[in-house]
């Protein structure tokens, strides 16, 4: 898949290329509003060699990347279609809202207690 594809797919819903890293390409929203998560497109992850492949590293260029810009948004893009309806799934205006928390955890009130037997 083209790289070009993938940016014209990403204009399409005001987000405009930031940055290529070593796996792929980072997007940012256009919008003058800044609770929009930032979006890696991973183009170029399996074609690193297991060697070249640096786990901490990726996680830890991610973790920056959510904490730096309103949560980042991860996609395979070797597949344009599958993209596409990732894309719409999770950037669609019709998406609930969850108040979920960001740090820690919180078991008290609306979590499931994974100690206790189902007989």
């Amino acid at each position: 898949m083209t790289s070009l594809k993938i940016d014209s797919l990403l204009a399409s819903y005001n987000y405009t290329l930031s940055a290529v890293v070593s796996v792929g390409s980072l997007y940012l929203n256009n919008c003058s509003s800044k609770n929009k998560p930032a979006i890696l497109i991973d183009t170029t992850l399996y074609n690193l060699s297991i060697s070249n492949f640096q786990y901490v590293d990726y996680t830890s260029h991610q973790n920056k990347i959510m904490h730096q810009y309103n949560g980042l948004y991860r996609f395979l893009g070797t597949d344009l279609e599958l993209l596409k309806s990732d894309l719409a799934l999770f950037l669609s205006e019709g998406i609930e809202e969850l108040d979920l928390k960001i740090y820690g955890s919180d078991r008290s009130e609306t979590h499931i207690d994974p100690n206790t037997s189902r007989i």
